[in-house]
């Protein structure tokens, strides 16, 4: 199957080659739904790129993992062989570490405080840190803040003490769930659903609108609703094609990513949040939120995530205050 994947997106470059000889043409590969926010999310993106550009740049997408797993495309845009994608703020701190700062637990204070660092100087530098691995960021995709929902009932830190949990291929997510008592399972995406319908997982540290989108509501009818952490998608683009775009067609590409990221704020948000209250309407699941003492009892439990960075990774750390200060 990975080579499979990995010939479609060689192929994909064949295809375009000769278009993009004549116009810019970029294509973007992701492991979301067309019909999902993420992917409208990158319709509106295209859309934008060709209206601002009167038509000489073209956007072409390949959705549901078309070209390979969200790893693998990141992989090829790092080698200039996919163009752009979409990649999680939790894999990226395997490549910049200062993207943990993103992803570490309970920096931010809200999502209005965290749309306003990612928009400013912080955020930019962040996105322009992985240029000498091959890539750039263009903006962020704000993304719903997350908990833990499983088949078993959650309704509050104790109970998920033990739990085989589901995190993502990051070492933030793996000390968190850690610190809080569980198993941590590194899991892709996609194979979420038959890891809780095979047992394999006894939940998930994840967004709640995916309990609709990704039918994990299916079995897991209860959802911990503590919003440790709220991380972002990035929109990346290879130096490769970066560099072959003119100067006014870097900007036109930039500024319609921009466009993305307040879309996914403000309009993008509604749909998200629209898409959990599904979860609970149609597929019967129960949302619980922390109570201010257990919430407490949270922060304390990941505190040691917080002096070991400090020791261990001193200019993270020191990024992460200024993230914090920012908000101040």
């Amino acid at each position: 199957m990975k080579l499979n994947k990995l010939n479609a997106a060689l192929i994909a470059g064949l295809t375009f080659s000769a278009f993009a000889a004549n116009a810019a043409t970029l294509r973007l590969g992701h492991n979301t739904h067309p019909d999902g926010p993420t992917g409208q999310y990158f319709e509106m993106f295209a859309q934008a790129v060709a209206e601002k550009s009167d038509g000489d740049i073209r956007v072409r997408i390949f959705p549901n993992s078309q070209l390979g797993t969200q790893r693998e495309m990141l992989e090829q845009v790092t080698n200039g062989l996919l163009d752009m994608t979409k990649v999680d703020s939790s894999m990226l701190e395997n490549i910049e570490p200062k993207y943990k700062a993103l992803n570490y637990p309970y920096v931010f204070e809200s999502t209005e405080k965290m749309h306003e660092v990612v928009s400013g100087e912080l955020g930019q530098e962040l996105l322009e840190s992985t240029e000498k691995r091959g890539f750039i960021g263009l903006g962020y995709i704000m993304m719903t803040p997350r908990g833990y929902y499983s088949p078993k009932p959650i309704n509050g830190p104790e109970d998920l003490k033990g739990m085989k949990l589901r995190v993502q291929e990051s070492n933030t997510m793996i000390r968190l769930v850690e610190n809080i008592g569980g198993i941590p399972t590194p899991t892709p995406y996609g194979e979420v659903f038959s890891a809780l319908q095979q047992g394999m997982v006894d939940g998930v540290e994840g967004a709640g609108p995916s309990l609709y989108t990704a039918r994990h509501g299916e079995i897991a009818k209860y959802f911990f609703e503590d919003n440790h952490v709220q991380m972002a998608n990035v929109i990346a683009i290879s130096n490769r094609a970066w560099n072959r775009l003119s100067e006014d067609q870097q900007a036109i590409v930039r500024e319609a990513a921009v466009d993305a990221m307040n879309y996914s704020y403000t309009t993008g948000w509604d749909m998200e949040m629209a898409l959990q209250q599904k979860a609970v309407d149609q597929m019967g699941v129960t949302i619980v939120q922390p109570t201010e003492e257990q919430r407490q009892q949270m922060i304390q439990s990941i505190q040691p995530m917080y002096q070991d960075l400090e020791k261990n990774e001193p200019e993270v750390y020191e990024f992460l205050n200024q993230i914090k200060l920012a908000q101040q």
